[in-house]
């Protein structure tokens, strides 16, 4: 990586463009060539204070040696190979209760249906403000008895007050 930076340096700055491969190629060629020492003294003083060991903290020996990195593959073997998928416990369970029908414990139920809050009104106490284009003359409209309401206030019905079907008790 360095050697590409220093053909990197010396094409932009310097104006010389050399050929990675043939220079590998040379240092081949040239086991006795020893490339000349350009890392500042105190650098190499910093990487020798970092090379020293680091004290290990006592919970850090406490812990327990384990890998990191779980390879799938070998852990899918070990587990056996199964048609489904392994899953953890609690999810497994949680399956098998949606699918036999059962409430899964934890999750509460939300019934169907829009509870009216009867402190909440759907139509407010003010006046409609007029438009700026709307005069001070009020017109009086006559009310039209087939057009249905165009607000209804009862929504969502207080209670299901639904017609009963005359057919249902005549046998």
């Amino acid at each position: 990586m360095a050697i590409h930076a220093r053909i990197f340096y010396y094409a932009q700055r310097i104006g010389v463009s050399i050929e990675f491969s043939a220079y590998k190629a040379w240092l081949a060629s040239n086991p006795d060539y020893q490339p000349p020492d350009v890392l500042p003294e105190e650098y190499r003083q910093r990487d020798v204070a970092n090379a020293s060991p680091v004290p290990v903290l006592d919970w850090q020996k406490a812990a327990p040696k384990t890998d990191l990195y779980v390879d799938r593959k070998t852990a899918a073997a070990q587990s056996g190979s199964q048609d489904q998928p392994s899953y953890p416990m609690g999810f497994a369970e949680m399956i098998k209760l949606i699918q036999e029908g059962k409430p899964v414990p934890g999750i509460r139920q939300i019934p169907n249906t829009v509870v009216r809050d009867p402190a909440v009104k759907p139509v407010g106490a003010r006046a409609v403000p007029r438009k700026p284009w709307e005069k001070d003359t009020t017109v009086d409209m006559p009310a039209l008895p087939d057009l249905p309401k165009a607000l209804d206030t009862e929504f969502p019905p207080v209670q299901d007050d639904g017609p009963v079907s005359s057919t249902a008790g005549a046998s």
